[in-house]
C-alpha cells in the first residue's frame, strides 16, 4: 500500500501489437488504480526488457524507428503513487517492409531448393503452386508452414511434379 493506503496498480491485461513498416502499434486494458504506464522492450522473450517509455498516460502506445525482420517483445506495467505493478505478458511484432520483395540468391543442391529473399522481409508468406508439366501458372496458392518466420526457406525437388512456381506475399 501506499500513501493513504492507496492499492498498487494493478498488472495490465489485454496487450496486443500490431507490426508496420518499422513500427509497432501497442494497446492494452485499463489497470485498476493506474495513474500511469510504462512500457518496456526487449529482442528476446527473456532477456533484457529496456524502459522505452515512462509516465505514459494513455493506452496506446506507437514505437518508430525499428528495424523491419526484427521480432521484438513488449511488456506493460502501471504505476501509481503506491508503485508499480508486475509487467504484463510478453507480446511480440515483427515489423515488415511493405515493398515487394525478390527471390534472390536461388540454390539447388542434390534434391533441394534453397530460397532466399531479403531480411527485413521476413513476415512475408511463401506460397507455391504445382502444376501439370506445360501448364502455366493457375490460382492454386499455398501457403509453405512456418515461412513467415524466416527470410530462407530450404524445400524438396520433385522431378515428377511438374512446373512449380513461387511468390511472397506480405502476410
Amino acid at each position: 500500500l501506499g500513501p493513504l493506503s492507496t492499492p498498487v496498480a494493478g498488472t495490465p491485461a489485454g496487450l496486443t501489437a500490431n507490426a508496420g513498416d518499422g513500427t509497432v502499434t501497442l494497446s492494452w486494458n485499463p489497470s485498476v488504480n493506474a495513474t500511469n504506464y510504462i512500457v518496456e522492450r526487449s529482442t528476446s522473450l527473456t532477456g533484457s526488457y529496456q524502459v522505452i517509455a515512462t509516465n505514459y498516460s494513455t493506452l496506446t502506445f506507437t514505437n518508430n524507428g525499428l528495424a523491419n525482420g526484427t521480432a521484438y517483445y513488449f511488456t506493460i506495467a502501471a504505476i501509481n503513487p503506491a508503485g508499480e505493478s508486475p509487467a504484463s505478458a510478453p507480446v511480440m511484432a515483427q515489423p515488415t517492409s511493405p515493398l515487394p520483395p525478390q527471390l534472390s540468391g536461388i540454390l539447388v543442391s542434390g534434391n533441394s531448393l534453397q530460397l532466399n529473399w531479403p531480411a527485413d522481409h521476413a513476415g512475408w508468406q511463401l506460397q507455391m503452386q504445382t502444376n501439370a508439366p506445360g501448364a502455366g501458372l493457375g490460382t492454386n496458392w499455398i501457403d509453405v508452414p512456418a515461412s513467415t518466420f524466416t527470410n530462407q526457406m530450404q524445400l524438396p525437388i520433385n522431378p515428377n511434379a511438374g512446373n512449380t512456381f513461387f511468390r511472397l506475399e506480405l502476410e
